[in-house]
Formats: structure tokens, C-alpha cells, sequence
């Protein structure tokens, strides 16, 4: 009698892929109306709203360490991405970030350090692209009510996040409950 041969056993990571995959792949089906003085249908401003609710980015580039976010009151941990100097005369090397994050598809350059344990969490980036020119600032400060991790290992990062309030504000959306009144039945956009 020959032993019941058991197929070999995924990691948690190799398990976990093909979900996040299709979140991103259902996220990327969620665009903001193209002319940008047309009101967005119901549909819209849900898709908008699912957007905002999820982070996930990779990162690709010179980097280390780790930070774990529950809302920007909260936030611990240490990580160093790009060159050791944001103002630095040397060329850097290339670091490059792209995925969903702020409810909009990014491809930026980002470079930076944030550390430390609330109330004493320090935070300097600079980014490069993704629809903006330049901008420095404290990206812990822009995290608002979200919950998020992330890692990053010599040449690879990845961010995840999950911001409750947003999700709040598309469950009611579906509802009816919009924010400043402009509740709309989703029947009243073909109508228009």
C-alpha cells in the first residue's frame, strides 16, 4: 500500500497574492469621471470612495525598515527610503513607488525617513511625480483615520492600509446618507 501522496503546503504570502491582485485589479476599475467639470454620477462617488478606503503600494529602491499606523494619533516604528540626505548634492539612487494611495493611482518617486513612537513620531519625505511637482512634507500627518503597515527590504517595500472612515462614508453612500446632503437615488443619474 503506497502512502496518500498531500500537495505541497503556500505560504501565508503566496496564499494571500491572488486576493490582493484582484483587489487592486477591482480598485483599477474605479476612475473618476474624465471631464473634470462634470459631476460625478452615484456610482462615481462610490468608486471614490472605495478608492480612499484601501492603500497599496510597492516600492522599489534603496530602503529599510518598518512603521505600523492606527490613525495618525498612533503610529511606531522606523524606516528609511531612498539616500541617507533629501537634499543631497549626490545623484541618488532611483527609488519609485507605485499603486493606490489617497484614493488615486500613483507612480511617483519617493524618498524619506519617519520614525519614532507617538506622540513623538518624526516624518520628512519628498516626492517626484504623480501629479504633483514637487512636495515635502510629513507624510504621518496625512494618514488621518487609517490603518496601515509597512515594510521595506533593501530593494522592495510594500505599503497596506485600510482608512474605517472612508469605508463609513461609501457603506452610507449606499444607503442614502451622503455627506452635505447630496443624498441621490442611484436611478436619478440616467436621467440626466
Amino acid at each position: 500500500m503506497t502512502p496518500l501522496a498531500l500537495p505541497p503546503r503556500r505560504s501565508s504570502a503566496a496564499r494571500c497574492a491572488p486576493a490582493a491582485l484582484l483587489l487592486m485589479a477591482s480598485l483599477a476599475g474605479c476612475q473618476a469621471p474624465v471631464d473634470p467639470g462634470a459631476r460625478p454620477t452615484f456610482w462615481q462617488r462610490r468608486a471614490a470612495e472605495l478608492r480612499a478606503s484601501f492603500d497599496c503600494e510597492l516600492l522599489f529602491g534603496p530602503g529599510l525598515g518598518a512603521r505600523v499606523t492606527a490613525t495618525r494619533y498612533l503610529q511606531a516604528g522606523a524606516l528609511a527610503i531612498g539616500s541617507a540626505e533629501i537634499d543631497s548634492n549626490v545623484t541618488a539612487l532611483p527609488e519609485f513607488a507605485a499603486g493606490l494611495r489617497a484614493g488615486a493611482w500613483r507612480s511617483e518617486s519617493l524618498r524619506g525617513a519617519e520614525y519614532g513612537l507617538s506622540p513623538w513620531y518624526t516624518s520628512d519625505f519628498a516626492i517626484r511625480g504623480g501629479g504633483l511637482a514637487q512636495w515635502r512634507g510629513d507624510l504621518a500627518a496625512e494618514r488621518g483615520s487609517q490603518f496601515s503597515a509597512q515594510v521595506h527590504l533593501a530593494l522592495v517595500g510594500l505599503t497596506l492600509g485600510f482608512d474605517p472612515l472612508a469605508f463609513a462614508r461609501l457603506l452610507a453612500g449606499l444607503v442614502g446618507q451622503e455627506e452635505g446632503g447630496e443624498s441621490q437615488d442611484p436611478d436619478e443619474d440616467h436621467l440626466e
